[in-house]
């Protein structure tokens, strides 16, 4: 029995962060190796020849064709293709949505894998009518809405992997009203901050290309410190030392940060369109519809002991029942026993399929456009 992990988004500037992240995978793998699961996690590279990363799974690097600028989604790599054909998984499972690799991959091998899909933001997949799998990051009812998913797909929520209960140290760190938590990009919407009344000191945990202007936008507001890149350990904890977490990002997948935050009973302020899949409003935080309505969220729950009180053991209970070692262990074995009982039925999928869907996906883009 084979378990390949395939690791879908790669952009080059971000390659050994991304690296990094991706530890709950790499556990994935491990957990499976235990099981007696033959398993490897897969990412891509810039690097000439196919290699091994020194993480806990010795994750497998194989080399795109070709750059492709800032197109993160197009990226391809015909190594893994003849990695496929050789090693003949029982099923390729790839993490995320959208992206070209895995039906550039089921029509680039000889051997019809079953897949599978690790599902944060997207949802669509030229490949989803085809999966026999797939491990949706929101726990919630309507995560299971993969309208194109195909009969007989399984569906299953797949926990982040953080922390089993809370942190020690935290009198160690400073105590914040609220922290933010990201890299110091534009997606993560972090001028938002600025919505959060002075009297509420703020953290901002992170580095990025936009450090200066940052510097510049937070000079008049002192409330508001920008803290730097810190360690995974001191990043928890100063979350842990605060009151709220807030997430003002406006386009993301489900954040991990989010979880991190409600396994160390800290609830969670944000965007309700980012984090509907993860928060449920008014139970482990508050939802907002646009930013202008943080500040007043932030001051709401911080001026309310009781509502303060009630998400926090809310966020706790959360934790408990969905997240940490023991959660994820068993969508391990859940995967373990899926895969042997997918039988050869599972690999006769035919590639004239993917074609037409593929060919279809296309047209529609063109029609899209004309209009």
């Amino acid at each position: 029995m084979k378990i390949l992990l395939v690791h879908a988004y790669f952009k080059p500037e971000f390659e050994q962060a991304e690296i990094v992240r991706t530890e709950r995978e790499q556990r994935m793998v491990l957990m499976l190796r235990e099981l007696g699961v033959q398993s490897e996690h897969c990412m891509l590279t810039v690097g000439r020849e196919r290699s091994r990363a020194s993480n806990t799974a010795s994750s497998l690097l194989f080399p795109v064709d070709k750059v492709h600028g800032k197109r993160r989604r197009s990226y391809f790599s015909r190594d893994l293709c003849r990695f496929i054909d050789a090693w003949k998984p029982d099923l390729v499972l790839f993490k995320g949505m959208g992206f070209k690799l895995p039906w550039r991959l089921y029509l680039g091998t000889r051997h019809p894998f079953p897949c599978g899909f690790i599902v944060g933001g997207d949802r669509g997949d030229v490949l989803l009518r085809l999966a026999s799998v797939i491990l949706s990051e929101s726990p919630f009812p309507g995560h299971e809405r993969f309208d194109e998913a195909g009969p007989g797909c399984a569906i299953r929520f797949l926990p982040k992997l953080v922390p089993d209960g809370p942190v020690q140290g935290i009198q160690d760190v400073p105590e914040y009203d609220a922290v933010a938590v990201g890299n110091l990009i534009k997606r993560k919407n972090l001028p938002a901050l600025r919505m959060i009344p002075n009297r509420f000191r703020v953290g901002v945990i992170g580095d990025g290309p936009l450090r200066q202007a940052l510097e510049a936008e937070f000079a008049d507001t002192p409330h508001i410190e920008l803290l730097g890149e810190r360690s995974p350990e001191d990043t928890l904890r100063l979350i842990a030392r605060a009151r709220v977490l807030v997430h003002p990002a406006h386009s993301e997948g489900v954040p991990r940060v989010a979880y991190e935050a409600l396994s160390q009973g800290v609830p969670v302020i944000g965007l309700r369109e980012v984090l509907a899949p993860a928060i449920r409003d008014g139970r482990e935080g508050i939802l907002v519809e646009d930013v202008a309505a943080l500040g007043s969220a932030v001051e709401e729950l911080l001026g309310n002991q009781e509502l303060a009180d009630r998400l926090k053991y809310n966020a706790t209970e959360f934790a408990k029942a969905y997240l940490g070692e023991q959660a994820l262990e068993s969508v391990v074995i859940f995967l373990r026993d899926l895969v042997a009982s997918l039988g050869p039925a599972a690999a006769r999928k035919r590639k004239w399929l993917v074609r037409s869907i593929v060919l279809k996906q296309r047209a529609r883009k063109l029609v899209t456009r004309k209009r």
